[in-house]
């Protein structure tokens, strides 16, 4: 969470009305040096995965050695905790990357009036987005439900799909894109499942617009105009410029 409040410091920086012209390489590069320490210990965690190391027991006899090695039963449990929670991590860990790098606001990134998908920042954003999202793929293999944070992660999510909205947008100008369709299906999946698991306004509206998007792309909509129309109004919900509240409505 310090990490986050890291990012929203950047973040609400770059829009102050004086020191928005700072360059912030140097906090950027500070923060990303924190989140590869995070992803050293996640990867430690998942190393561990493989099972325990009976190198650190003592040499006693093999009857009491077995006594002190967990059962298969606990073995197995803790196993599977620690996917679980590897899994949660590495998804989170890459939206924070795209909340580091990326816009926070769909409908400017969408618009791309600064030009911004030309930018070094876009290409981080890009790739962690996509990482994020297979990261999803873990989680609902591990925890089908959501139900492990299901709040919390309802967010991460919809920050993190973002940018996929904007592929997807943007395919019938650059062509299909079958990794970029497959995320997004993931992504919709996943907002269908917090759905059940935790109904929240926000996750609906962005499932209806990512779908519908994804409609659009694959020529399957006849009032492709309307619908375009429908998904800026229910992105305009939740937007990050001044005045408006974000998700906390």
């Amino acid at each position: 969470m310090a990490i986050l409040g890291d990012i929203i410091i950047v973040h609400h920086r770059r829009f102050h009305p004086r020191l928005g012209m700072v360059d912030d390489t140097q906090a950027v590069g500070i923060i990303s040096d924190l989140l590869a320490t995070c992803e050293a210990s996640i990867a430690k965690l998942r190393r561990e995965i493989d099972g325990p190391d009976e190198s650190g027991l003592p040499q006693f006899g093999p009857h009491l050695r077995t006594l002190l090695m967990p059962t298969d039963c606990k073995r197995a449990r803790d196993r599977s905790r620690l996917q679980l929670v590897t899994a949660y991590s590495t998804h989170i860990l890459h939206v924070l990357h795209v909340l580091l790098h990326g816009k926070w606001d769909a409908i400017s990134m969408l618009d791309d009036d600064d030009d911004w998908i030309t930018s070094r920042r876009f290409n981080e954003c890009a790739s962690h987005a996509i990482a994020a999202s297979q990261a999803v793929s873990s989680i609902l293999e591990f925890d089908p439900e959501l139900t492990f944070m299901p709040y919390l992660f309802g967010i991460y999510l919809l920050h993190g799909s973002f940018i996929l909205l904007l592929f997807a947008d943007r395919m019938p100008q650059v062509g299909a894109n079958q990794s970029v369709e497959l995320a997004c299906e993931t992504i919709v999946r996943a907002h269908e499942v917090c759905v059940v698991t935790l109904s929240t306004e926000f996750q609906k509206n962005f499932r209806k617009v990512l779908r519908s998007t994804l409609y659009s792309v694959r020529g399957s909509s006849p009032t492709e105009w309307e619908e375009h129309k429908a998904r800026r109004r229910a992105l305009s919900l939740y937007r990050w410029t001044k005045g408006a509240k974000g998700l906390a409505l």
